[in-house]
């Protein structure tokens, strides 16, 4: 839905709407945090906090479909030549 509404506004510059510049809809996802992990020690550890907790973390998950309202559009790059990923902060009433 969304990437068809892009495509088709023609108020959107042309090289913005060229549908290979979308993901596919399975690798859509959503950052709950960023770790900043700094060596393969860290990286372990922190794996192994998130697979001890993996069963909570499912269960606190909405059991059906939900809805989320993206705000604003950000990327990590000052150059906007060189964007490899956007992304939006979100909200859910959930």
């Amino acid at each position: 839905m969304f990437k068809e509404a892009v495509i088709a506004n023609e108020r959107i510059p042309e090289e913005s709407r060229n549908p290979a510049l979308f993901i596919a809809p399975l690798k859509l996802h959503i950052t709950v945090c960023v770790l900043w992990l700094f060596d393969e020690e860290e990286e372990k550890k922190a794996a192994d906090i998130i697979k001890g907790c993996r069963e909570e973390i499912i269960a606190a998950l909405p059991k059906i479909p939900f809805e989320a309202e993206v705000n604003g559009v950000e990327t990590f790059e000052d150059d906007p030549s060189n964007v490899k990923v956007i992304y939006g902060g979100i909200h859910s009433p959930m």
